[in-house]
């Protein structure tokens, strides 16, 4: 038996990004785990069936769209790109990078949230 390649994290990478929500938002919205969108986008783990319905019917798409169907059109920007560090180049995709960059906004929300608390002694 042949199967099709599965799309669904980059279809729902693309999805959230094209409605403009954070991971987070996401989670809310859906009533998930802390993480399991991320994990979901990455392709770390796959949602439960009533999930899956549940995030197909918050982006008016069937199952089988979200999963087998690539829904973004070509040349937009969740391709593979370069990370940089030390003066490194690591290739990394458009769904890690976002986890970084949105971890890496939520550590800078942290600090400022401790450098009030820390000023307002």
């Amino acid at each position: 038996m042949r199967y099709k390649k599965n799309y669904l994290g980059r279809n729902l990478l693309y999805l959230r990004k094209l409605k403009k929500l954070t991971q987070r938002q996401m989670e809310q919205h859906l009533d998930i785990g802390r993480a399991s969108w991320s994990n979901y986008e990455l392709g770390i783990t796959s949602p439960s069936l009533d999930s899956l319905i549940n995030i197909a019917r918050f982006f008016n798409v069937s199952v089988n769209e979200l999963v087998l169907e690539d829904l973004e059109p070509a040349g937009t920007d969740t391709e593979l790109r370069p990370f940089y560090s030390n003066d490194t180049i690591v290739v990394i995709s458009a769904g890690e990078f976002y986890f970084l960059k949105n971890e890496m906004e939520r550590l800078l929300e942290e600090v400022e949230n401790i450098t009030k608390t820390y000023n307002s002694l």
